[in-house]
């Protein structure tokens, strides 16, 4: 008896098409998260010079993206919790928290990627 198996589960289309869904899915994720939190800074810096919101940055490495400030001076200050934003009276703007809230809120990372495999389809089998 012999049994013979093929499709895309087998000779390797769906796991190159998974790969490729979750490679684009979070450099969408991770330019959108970059998009909102310098958006959010503009709006709420007084006198906006654009230096901080130059530092938000997104880091690729498969199938990832690291949305940080670079490490700016200000950056843990501007987002709050610190010994030097009780000192200062400044509660700090919690803009890295409150994107990261509203996105899982409205479970867009996960619409993101529904969208890249939702293309993908027919090499997912």
């Amino acid at each position: 008896m012999s049994v013979e198996v093929s499709g895309p589960l087998f000779d390797g289309r769906a796991e190159r098409a998974l790969a490729a869904a979750e490679d684009v899915a979070a450099s969408r994720a991770g330019d959108l998260v970059r998009d909102q939190l310098r958006e959010m800074v503009r709006q709420k810096a007084h006198h906006d010079t654009g230096s901080y919101e130059s530092n938000i940055t997104v880091q690729r490495a498969a199938n990832t993206s690291i949305v940080t400030d670079r490490g700016s001076v200000y950056g843990a200050w501007l987002e709050g919790g610190t010994r030097r934003n009780d000192s200062t009276g400044f509660p700090g703007w919690s803009h890295f928290r409150t994107i990261a809230q509203q996105l899982s809120e409205a479970g867009t990372v996960v619409a993101i990627m529904q969208e890249e495999l939702d293309k993908r389809r027919g090499d997912l089998g």
